[in-house]
């Protein structure tokens, strides 16, 4: 027997395929209690696997490799996301760095709407990156964030 994978929908299973040309001794009894049990295997393969774990949502400022970046508190990490209709303490850097870095007019007040949103898409175009208006791991390794101390810097 030997695993395959099959990747679909972006989930990938790993089960069991019987290899043809087996060797058996003759005896058909034997070749059929080696066979895998074809119920269960269906029933594994019906079964969805849980889906990845959520970027969670950048909720505070952290500093981060010599920058001010959003940061989420609960999972102790910047590899966060904010899109339109969030409202943190993330948010307000991502635009102040904008204001920064990126000569944007924004008002520093917290809210991921509409403005902000546009003025993203500008930023992630000029950083090089998907312009779909939604802060995430890959904006934050493109795009320049306030330094600590003043200026502006990458971070990873």
């Amino acid at each position: 027997m030997r695993t395959r994978s099959v990747i679909g929908g972006g989930i990938v299973v790993w089960f069991l395929t019987a290899m043809s040309g087996c060797a058996f001794d003759g005896d058909d009894e034997q070749a059929d209690s080696q066979a895998p049990d074809e119920g269960s295997a269906s029933a594994d393969l019906d079964d969805p696997a849980p889906p990845p774990p959520a970027t969670p949502t950048c909720d505070w400022v952290a500093s981060f490799a010599g920058a001010w970046v959003p940061f989420n508190r609960a999972s102790n990490t910047v590899n966060c996301n904010m899109v339109r209709g969030d409202n943190s303490p993330g948010v307000g850097q991502l635009q102040q760095s904008m204001n920064l870095c990126y000569q944007e007019h924004l008002a520093r007040d917290n809210d991921f709407g509409g403005n902000t949103e546009a003025a993203l898409r500008r930023t992630q175009t000029r950083a090089g990156t998907t312009s779909d208006g939604q802060y995430g791991p890959n904006t934050r390794k493109a795009m320049l964030h306030e330094r600590i101390g003043g200026g502006c810097i990458r971070v990873p």
